[in-house]
């Protein structure tokens, strides 16, 4: 009997073991079903796909900008005054030396008036004052004459008494005091030379100061001129008026910009690039400029060496003639040619992907109703794709739209 219960016990024991193997695997299979229906559903038509392609990568770089003049004048106010005048307007082309604004100032004016009449009494006085020189010098002259006169009238006479004296024919003191005479009158006219001398020195120094005092106020007299001359405001070089800042009436300062002059057939792109993808860009690359209606190529001639607002500022020169209608400020879109990277793969850049990064995408599988999460590790880029170095493979999709809210998941449901 103890042999029929213990058999009877075993039986019952496989099928509990039997019965909770079987509710083990339903919960599985309920877990599995439910899993299943938690994978999310992403609708296609809200997604952009691109597909891996394998060959050349040409990395380029593109940027937004406008034409701009090269080189830019500014002309502006000399002196402050009032806009009496406007002779120009935008766009018209002028050449240099024609008139853009005529100002008007009443105390320039006034100022040219009073240093003119400063100048002429001061020429008047130095007129006088060499007429006076003149006079006295002549007055110097002759009184030097009239020694040299006595001078020469006593000598003959004490050469002429010497030989009456030797004879004794006059008194001795009679020659003496003619010596006497003689000898006083070569003194006077050695006193008259000097004075003369520095009578000439002194007229020469009074006239060349007052000769000073002629060219300073002609020198103002100049200057106040050059001050109303440029009352009329005139473009310096030949060129487009692209902009007038000054309207008839306005009281303008000395230094105020009253107009921008270009020069419109030497005009180059200012494009903006994101600093990432400036720092690998040198002058001399090549550049390719979209106007919305053609293509130009140009090269690279600047890059500015600062980053502002997270862009560089590139220049491009033209390297072919402008197309009619090309003008400063006209936008355009621009692309440069940084470099060609042989037989790799490639993708265009889905979003939030930077250059030497890794981050996960969502791949299609191949009949494209389900996307996994995959890592994958990116290479070098260009504006507007990027290499891939690990993770795909050619031929394979992947989805370019912003996921990062569904990176939770490791797969997605697309439907149509």
């Amino acid at each position: 009997m103890d042999v029929v219960k213990t058999k009877q016990r075993t039986a019952v024991l496989k099928n509990k073991w039997n019965l909770a193997g079987l509710v083990i695997l339903g919960i599985v299979v309920v877990a599995y079903l439910q899993l299943a229906d938690a994978v999310p559903f992403v609708a296609k038509d809200t997604l952009i796909v691109d597909k891996v392609e394998q060959g050349d990568f040409h990395r380029k770089v593109r940027g937004t900008g406008v034409f701009a003049p090269r080189e830019v004048t500014w002309v502006t106010s000399e002196v402050d005054g009032i806009v009496e005048k406007v002779f120009v307007k935008p766009g018209n082309t002028i050449e240099p030396g024609e008139p853009l604004l005529q100002l008007f100032n009443r105390q320039l004016l006034q100022k040219v008036e009073e240093a003119s009449l400063e100048l002429n009494v001061t020429k008047d006085e130095l007129t006088v004052l060499r007429g006076k020189l003149t006079s006295e010098r002549l007055n110097q002259e002759s009184a030097l004459a009239q020694a040299k006169t006595a001078y020469l009238s006593n000598k003959l006479q004490m050469d002429s008494e010497a030989e009456l004296a030797k004879i004794n024919i006059i008194p001795r003191v009679v020659f003496e005091r003619t010596q006497l005479k003689v000898k006083q009158d070569k003194f006077v006219v050695k006193l008259e030379e000097t004075k003369l001398a520095k009578l000439q020195d002194s007229f020469d120094a009074q006239i060349r100061a007052q000769e000073a005092k002629v060219a300073l106020l002609d020198n103002v007299l100049t200057a106040r001129q050059k001050d109303v001359n440029s009352l009329l405001i005139v473009a310096d070089r030949k060129g487009v008026v692209q902009e007038l800042t000054a309207l008839k009436g306005q009281n303008l300062l000395m230094g105020s910009d009253v107009a921008r002059i270009v020069n419109m057939q030497d005009l180059i792109v200012e494009i903006q690039v994101p600093e990432a993808l400036g720092r690998e860009l040198q002058i001399g690359q090549q550049a390719k400029v979209d106007t919305r209606s053609e293509w130009l190529s140009g090269k690279v001639i600047r890059v500015d060496p600062k980053v502002t607002n997270g862009t560089i500022q590139v220049d491009i020169a033209m390297t072919e003639p402008l197309p009619a209608g090309v003008r400063p400020d006209l936008s355009v879109d621009a692309e440069i040619a940084v470099e060609t990277l042989q037989n790799v793969l490639f993708v265009k850049k889905p979003a939030a992907t930077a250059p030497g990064s890794s981050g996960f995408v969502f791949k299609l599988n191949k009949n494209g109703h389900r996307a996994a999460r995959t890592q994958v590790q990116f290479g070098k880029a260009s504006s507007s794709a990027i290499q891939v170095l690990e993770g795909l493979q050619p031929g394979d999709q992947i989805i370019l739209t912003d996921m990062a809210q569904w990176f939770d998941n490791i797969e997605l449901k697309l439907t149509e």
